[in-house]
């Protein structure tokens, strides 16, 4: 322990550098994630107590590979997914605030009429498989949607 104890204190020095070398820093967290998990289990300090003593959780890039860590999940991924999942309450939360509300509620309106129009009108071509597509954009004053062709 005494060794992890000491690569603890040595990202410290590498994080506090000004260009710190982040497959370092990377590979120090891998290293001392034991140390960090007793910590938390046994101690159950507070967050603010595990960033301080573990500042490369500061690092967006840490946050990831701790939580891969920790759960075996790509927390982007997870995170997206979710988002996803959630879009349509999320809009339909925003239409009845927008209801509600002055001068934003106009600008969240026009938002939502564009995302509509582009859900009903997805006809575009599938272009999933091309290696360049070429963004289109007809417009002549009237609502049209975007087309995409693979090059």
């Amino acid at each position: 322990m005494a060794s992890l104890e000491r690569q603890r204190l040595e990202i410290i020095k590498e994080v506090q550098k000004t260009e710190e070398t982040l497959p370092l820093i990377d590979r120090m967290m891998q290293t001392t994630f034991v140390l960090r998990r007793q910590e938390v289990v046994t101690n159950r300090p507070p967050v603010r107590d595990i960033l301080e003593r573990w500042p490369a959780l500061h690092l967006e890039s840490q946050v990831y590979a701790e939580f891969q860590r920790i759960t075996n999940q790509n927390l982007p991924n997870i995170f997206y997914e979710e988002l996803d999942r959630h879009t349509l309450c999320l809009m339909t939360l925003y239409r009845q605030r927008a209801s509600k509300t002055g001068k934003t509620s106009d600008a969240l309106a026009d938002i939502l009429m564009i995302h509509d129009l582009q859900v009903e009108d997805s006809d575009e071509p599938d272009v999933g498989d091309a290696p360049v597509a070429i963004l289109i954009v007809i417009s002549d004053d009237t609502e049209k949607p975007i087309h995409f062709k693979p090059i």
